[in-house]
């Protein structure tokens, strides 16, 4: 299994370089055989604009957490 922790600048979200990104990242985790990728940290619940990009991507919610009073989601995705 493998972690990701992907940031994008506010400023530079809503253009499709998150999703470049991201297909990039996926992509280098499955030449080195990673078979499942965990977002490190998760996503805020608040930030429905990511959940929706992870879950385009093909991630899937593992279950919500509340850190320093802040709820996030941990997503994952399977590369089999």
């Amino acid at each position: 299994d493998c972690r990701i922790a992907p940031v994008v600048a506010d400023h530079l979200q809503g253009n499709g370089l998150g999703t470049e990104l991201l297909k990039g990242a996926l992509g280098i985790l499955r030449q080195r055989g990673c078979r499942h990728v965990i977002l490190f940290g998760g996503t805020r619940t608040s930030n429905a604009q990511a959940i929706r990009a992870y879950e385009k991507a093909g991630f899937r919610p593992a279950g919500v957490f509340r850190e320093r009073g802040i709820e996030s989601v941990d997503m994952w995705l399977s590369l089999k």
